[in-house]
C-alpha cells in the first residue's frame, strides 16, 4: 500500500509520457497484491465457515469506495490551476497521501497472524489458534515450506478454479446503479447463507443459472430495452455473488498459508487476463446490442457451471474417501512428508 501511495503521488509530478507509462507500470505492479493479500489475511484469521461473509464485506467496500471516488474525484479535479498544478495531478497527489497515511497506519496496526498478536490476551490468542487448528486439523500450518509454492503451481483443483475465474471476467461492465445495486445485495445475502450453510459449490451452481438467464434476455434481439435492462440487473445478481464464493471455495480447500497466498495470487492474476481479454469482445462495431460478447460470456458461464459440478463431486469422492481409507493417504510417507500433505491429508475434508 506504502509504495501504491508514493508512486500515486509521484505520477502526479511527472509530466512527459514515458515517465508517466512508467510509473502507471510500478502502480498496476504494486496495487495487484492489495486484493489477494486482503483475502489472504482474512484466511488466517477465520474458519473456512466464516470467511464468505468476510470477503463479501470486502469486495463491496471496494464498490462503494469507487462509487465514492468518483465524487472525489470531480472535487479534486476543480482544483485545477491551483499551484500550476493540473486537475489530474492533483487528483494523484491527494489520492497517493491517502493511500500512504493509510498504510502507515495498518503496519502499526494489522498484526500477521494469531499467535505473533501483542493486543490479544493469552487466553484469547490461544482460543484464535486452537479454532483455526480445529477447523483444519493436521493440515494446519503456519510456517513457510517451499514446496507449499509447488504444490501451489501444479495443484489441479486450483488450475479448475482459475478456469472458473476466467470466464468471470469475460462480462460487461454494468456502470448504472441499480445492476450494480443488485449485484451487491445479492453478494452479501449469499455470503451470509452461503458460510451458515458451509457450503459454496450449491451457490455457486445456482447463482450462474441465474446469471444464464440475464445473458440469454441481454442476446435475444426481439427483447426490447426494458427487458435488457432487467436481464443486465439479473446477471449482475448471479456473477458477483459468484466472484466472491469461488474466492472463498478456492481458500477453504487449501491448506498451508504459503500454498494458500499464492493459490489466491495466481487466481486474480488470470482473473485480470481474462479481463484483458473482455475488452477484446464487446467491441465497438457491435454497438448497441453486443451480442459477439454476450454470447462469449454466456459460453464461458456455461462451461464454468459444467466444471463447478464436475469439482463439486470430485470433492465429494475425495472426502468419501478420505473418511473411509484414511491410511491410503499417507502409505509410504515419513513424518515430515506427512506433517507438510497440507490438503492432501485425509483429516483436511474439502468444503463442498
Amino acid at each position: 500500500m506504502l509504495a501504491w501511495g508514493l508512486i500515486m503521488t509521484l505520477m502526479a509530478f511527472v509530466k512527459n509520457f514515458s515517465g508517466l507509462m512508467s510509473a502507471r507500470f510500478f502502480l498496476g505492479a504494486f496495487e495487484s497484491g492489495l486484493f489477494p493479500g486482503a483475502i489472504y489475511y482474512i484466511t488466517t484469521w477465520y474458519k473456512r465457515s466464516e470467511t464468505n461473509s468476510r470477503i463479501a464485506i470486502l469486495f463491496i467496500g471496494n464498490s462503494f469506495a469507487g462509487s465514492f471516488s468518483g465524487l472525489l474525484a470531480y472535487n479534486i479535479v476543480r482544483l485545477d490551476g491551483t499551484l500550476r498544478l493540473k486537475g489530474w495531478q492533483w487528483l494523484f497527489f491527494i489520492e497517493g497521501l491517502i493511500t500512504v497515511a493509510v498504510s502507515i497506519f495498518s503496519y502499526f496496526l494489522l498484526s500477521d497472524y494469531p499467535e505473533k498478536t501483542k493486543w490479544l490476551s493469552d487466553e484469547e490468542r490461544k482460543y484464535a489458534i486452537s479454532r483455526l487448528k480445529y477447523d483444519a486439523g493436521k493440515a494446519h500450518t503456519t510456517h513457510f515450506d517451499k514446496k507449499q509454492i509447488y504444490a501451489a503451481l501444479t495443484d489441479w483443483v486450483l488450475i479448475q478454479i482459475i478456469y472458473h475465474f476466467y470466464r468471470m471476467t469475460v462480462k460487461s461492465q454494468l456502470l448504472s446503479v441499480p445492476p450494480f445495486f443488485c449485484a451487491g445485495i445479492a453478494t452479501v445475502i449469499v455470503a451470509i447463507l452461503s458460510d451458515r450453510k458451509r457450503i459454496r459449490s450449491p451457490f455457486i451452481i445456482i447463482c450462474s443459472l441465474i446469471a444464464i438467464i440475464g445473458y440469454i434476455l441481454l442476446i435475444v434481439p426481439s427483447i426490447g430495452i426494458p427487458g435488457k435492462y432487467a436481464g443486465a440487473c439479473i446477471v449482475g445478481s448471479g456473477l458477483s455473488p459468484i466472484i466472491i464464493t469461488s474466492i472463498t471455495w478456492l481458500t477453504n480447500n487449501i491448506a498451508g498459508h504459503a500454498k494458500r497466498a499464492i493459490a489466491t495470487a495466481m487466481v486474480m492474476m488470470f482473473a485480470n487476463l481474462g479481463g484483458a481479454l473482455a475488452s477484446q469482445v464487446y467491441r465497438q462495431k457491435d454497438f448497441p446490442h453486443y451480442t459477439y460478447g454476450h454470447s462469449m460470456s454466456l459460453g464461458f458461464l456455461i462451461a464454468a457451471t459444467c466444471i463447478t459440478i464436475i469439482q463439486y463431486f470430485v470433492f465429494k469422492t475425495l472426502n468419501k474417501k478420505k473418511k473411509e481409507n484414511p491410511q491410503s493417504f499417507l502409505e509410504g510417507k515419513t513424518e515430515e512428508e506427512i506433517k507438510n500433505m497440507g490438503d492432501l491429508h485425509p483429516d483436511f475434508i474439502y468444503s463442498l
